[in-house]
């Protein structure tokens, strides 16, 4: 453990991720774009210079005490990689045809919830108007006079995407690591109050906190946060062009990590018992067959 209270691994971790920076800056540097265009190409890499930006974040934070608010970040970057990886898989006239309907009601969603509650609770508030059905019919109309059949060209639960592109015990496992920060879940609540134990009266005076666990919650967003990266590499290089360097550096990134004990999303101080000596794990992982 560093002295901040950072894992050794971390300073190893950002160190690697410095030898590419030159490269994903080049990558930020998007192809020009009209404002109603939806390019496949485009989305993989904001969400792959997300991710990165992230993951840098992560690297030169120092105060770790509000890891936990910084959790659900995970639950979007895995579903980036999933949604991402599943349209890259179709047809390029499915995958424009999905993107431009998804953009087309996610927006029209948002501006109804905003007036809703506008209108509701402060109706004196100038907003925007209402999005309407004429841009996204425009764009249907293009693909109903090319011939082509949309019937089936909607976008799965992520679940399902997950499934379809390998990906779902990745997503199982981080969708109930996340769901911590973004649903009432009474374990967590409950885990925060840490205090001194009466063991006579079995009881614990609690005192409220999410700082108490501040170094496991730091510990599992920054490993799997680089997990996801490696992820995405692998995924998206062909569509980022990635440079060699990228993809060897990110592969020996991952050999460091086979040889580590990765966070876990229940812990043995979690569940009140005592984990194994770091001798143990050694001895275990080393006779592993």
């Amino acid at each position: 453990m560093l002295e901040d209270g950072r894992p050794n691994f971390v300073k190893e971790t950002e160190k690697i991720y410095k030898e590419f920076e030159s490269q994903i800056n080049m990558i930020r540097q998007g192809t020009p774009m009209k404002p109603a265009d939806i390019n496949l190409s485009e989305l993989i890499k904001s969400a792959y210079v997300k991710t990165y930006d992230f993951m840098m974040y992560l690297c030169q934070l120092r105060d770790l005490k509000h890891a936990f608010f910084q959790l659900p970040m995970l639950r979007g970057i895995c579903e980036d990689l999933i949604t991402l990886s599943y349209i890259k898989n179709q047809s390029i006239e499915i995958q424009n045809y999905i993107l431009a309907k998804k953009r087309f009601d996610e927006m029209k969603k948002s501006s109804k919830a905003q007036k809703d509650f506008f209108d509701k609770y402060n109706p004196k508030q100038i907003i925007p108007p209402l999005i309407n059905n004429t841009s996204f019919e425009n764009i249907l109309s293009v693909y109903r006079n090319s011939g082509l059949v949309l019937q089936e060209a909607t976008l799965p639960k992520v679940f399902e995407m997950a499934k379809l592109t390998g990906l779902a015990d990745l997503y199982q496992f981080l969708y109930h690591a996340t769901s911590k920060a973004v649903h009432f879940d009474i374990f967590t609540l409950l885990s925060t109050g840490w205090g001194e134990i009466d063991r006579e009266n079995e009881t614990l005076m609690p005192n409220f906190s999410y700082q108490h666990d501040y170094k496991h919650y730091f510990t599992f967003t920054f490993f799997y946060c680089s997990y996801l990266f490696i992820k995405q590499t692998k995924a998206f290089s062909p569509t980022l062009q990635l440079a060699n360097v990228v993809n060897e550096v990110v592969d020996a990134l991952e050999n460091i990590y086979k040889d580590l004990d990765w966070p876990e999303l229940i812990t043995f101080h979690h569940l009140n018992i005592e984990p194994p000596p770091q001798e143990i794990r050694t001895t275990y992982r080393t006779g592993f067959k």
